[in-house]
């Protein structure tokens, strides 16, 4: 005796005591979702080790060389520009008020930066007259000293922008500087003066 027989195309089995089993197509699988689309990575400068933007000192005075008492062998830093001749007083330049100075010799911009962490010392100029050039401490990163002008950060030692990507450098000349002890640069430029602190 038949106890079964199929019926059209899977729609079902009837058994031989009147009973119909219905078999169902399988479902179709959920299409799996789309992966997840990769973000764009927009180059950032690395972290600062110690972010904050102090503005450079602005025209400091500075003393003629008879009008200030400094030792002999106090380290500073010289610039002669157009014959006129400044030291900075490295000691001085230690407080974070002055690790950048933003000066005028003559009416020639001079901007010198030190950093005391790594014993780094720069100096840059502009071919304007008349006004300081405009740069800021803008902190340390990997324990060197960083500079910025207007919105773009700088090393301090190299010049050129944190970001590597864009290795563009600062947008001041350098200027040649002379690190001396202040009895050497005094007896070199009589008619200097100097930048002792406030």
């Amino acid at each position: 005796m038949k106890l079964w027989h199929k019926v059209g195309l899977g729609a079902g089995l009837v058994l031989g005591m009147g009973l119909t089993v219905v078999l169902l197509p399988n479902p179709e699988p959920e299409p799996s979702p789309p992966p997840p689309r990769a973000k764009s990575r927009v180059p950032r400068p690395p972290l600062f080790s110690t972010p904050f933007i102090t503005p450079g000192a602005r025209c400091p005075p500075a003393r003629p060389a008879a009008a200030v008492d400094v030792p002999d062998d106090a380290p500073v830093v010289g610039v002669v520009v157009e014959s006129k001749a400044r030291a900075y007083l490295l000691t001085a330049m230690k407080r974070i008020n002055y690790y950048v100075i933003n000066d005028l010799v003559g009416d020639c911009p001079v901007t010198v930066t030190y950093c005391d962490k790594s014993d780094c010392v720069c100096a840059f100029t502009d071919d304007t007259r008349g006004t300081p050039l405009a740069m800021d401490l803008g902190g340390w990163s990997s324990g060197k000293m960083v500079v910025r002008v207007q919105s773009t950060f700088y090393w301090q030692d190299s010049g050129v922008t944190l970001n590597p990507d864009d290795l563009k450098a600062i947008p001041y000349a350098p200027l040649p500087h002379e690190r001396a002890t202040w009895k050497a640069w005094k007896q070199a430029h009589p008619e200097t003066d100097v930048f002792v602190g406030p």
